[in-house]
């Protein structure tokens, strides 16, 4: 089948790995036409592009002309690059974080719950490449596990926008069913729940204060807390949110709607 965008190898070459034998192939064809007239459709109704990954290995088997616009490459410039494109455009050391993570994503969550528990999940990854003109890009990249035959997902249709706002390589990890969410934090070296993340009345008063343009002094008046604390419980706050900075901890609370 041929599609608008580029499509760097046919997609039933999955079939040939022995993971998918039983996969029958008329259904697969099927799925995959499916697969990229829904996620065309959605990607233009929400102004994203996309890329299809396959779930085995993670190989880029097709990216839409918005991706390929966004980058400011050429169909054919980017099929040169390769299907190993992103990881060629990164940041060797954020490239590598990456991997660390996903793989950490492997061993520490989706080990655990893929016994007697719902298995999907969304993947938020948030990295950059090198535009062709030098720049880098930001990229917010929302991944779902697609392509169910057999109970197995064959793909990963990854909706991908640009964002202007970069404080490091994030990865997390969303389970929709469950309303649950695990977060890698930076500082541990270790993906975390959501709800772990949840800061002590005292924590929270102390970034909403922050939030707002007080000084330690100001909050050390209105809390009646000594000065040495209140850098404490900031410290407390960086380390709970995984950031460097309180400017940074802000940010993440304004995005999660926290303040």
């Amino acid at each position: 089948m041929n599609y608008m965008g580029l499509q760097f190898k046919p997609f039933d070459e999955l079939l040939t790995n022995e993971a998918y034998q039983d996969i029958d192939p008329v259904a697969f064809k099927q799925t995959v036409h499916d697969l990229i007239r829904h996620a065309s459709v959605y990607s233009k109704a929400t102004n994203e592009a996309f890329m299809i990954a396959s779930t085995l290995k993670g190989e880029v088997y097709y990216v839409s002309d918005d991706l390929i616009k966004l980058m400011g490459y050429t169909p054919k410039e980017l099929r040169a690059i390769g299907n190993e494109f992103i990881r060629k455009l990164m940041i060797k050391e954020e490239n590598d974080l990456i991997r660390q993570m996903s793989f950490q994503a492997y061993e520490e969550v989706f080990k655990l719950r893929t016994k007697d528990k719902s298995s999907y999940h969304i993947a938020l990854y948030k990295f950059r490449i090198k535009h062709k003109l030098g720049h880098w890009v930001t990229l917010e990249n929302m991944a779902y596990p697609v392509c169910h035959l057999n109970q197995k997902s064959m793909f990963v249709v990854c909706y991908v926008k640009e964002t202007t706002k970069f404080t490091r390589t994030e990865l997390e990890i969303f389970y929709p069913q469950e309303k649950l969410r695990y977060i890698y934090n930076h500082s541990q070296n270790k993906f975390i729940k959501s709800e772990k993340i949840q800061l002590n009345p005292t924590e929270y008063q102390i970034l909403k204060l922050t939030a707002t343009g007080h000084k330690e002094y100001q909050i050390e008046k209105e809390m009646q807390l000594d000065i040495n604390c209140i850098k404490y419980y900031k410290k407390k706050i960086m380390q709970k949110m995984s950031v460097n900075s309180m400017p940074e901890a802000i940010y993440l609370a304004l995005k999660n709607e926290m303040l």
